[in-house]
């Protein structure tokens, strides 16, 4: 692997999946208003026309790829998840096996728990200390 000067490091674009398309099966509800998306104050109201399918979409896509700020991107699990491997660059950093073996290990039980909330419906909090 290259290395650059020190101080000299490139940028790297997020390498993020496609956007999630929203459901095409016919749904019986009704769109969601802003009275009945309960906006709170600072928020922007969802579209009028905007149905669950299209609002989960929408809000899973900013949740996982952040958002765009001045011309950047911020925030989202995938900056998070890239921001986290910047890391294992040994030249700036030390760290054990084990230390790496709690941050992933805590990182797959936060995914199991969120993916069990989909499969079950269930809805536990937990804090991970790494």
């Amino acid at each position: 692997m290259a290395t650059t000067p020190k101080g000299k490091g490139r940028i790297l674009e997020p390498k993020t999946p496609a956007p999630i398309e929203e459901d095409k099966t016919p749904s019986t509800d009704e769109p969601k208003t802003p009275e009945t998306t309960g906006a709170k104050k600072g928020r922007k109201a969802a579209p009028k026309d905007e149905t669950k399918a299209q609002a989960f979409a929408r809000i899973a896509n900013s949740r996982l790829n952040g958002k765009i700020v001045d011309g950047k991107r911020v925030g989202g699990i995938f900056n998070s998840l890239r921001v986290i491997g910047n890391l294992s660059n040994r030249a700036q950093y030390e760290y054990t096996d084990a230390q790496v073996d709690r941050i992933f290990n805590s990182l797959r039980a936060a995914v199991d728990e969120a993916e069990s909330k989909f499969r079950k419906g269930g809805n536990k909090v937990r804090t991970v200390i790494i």
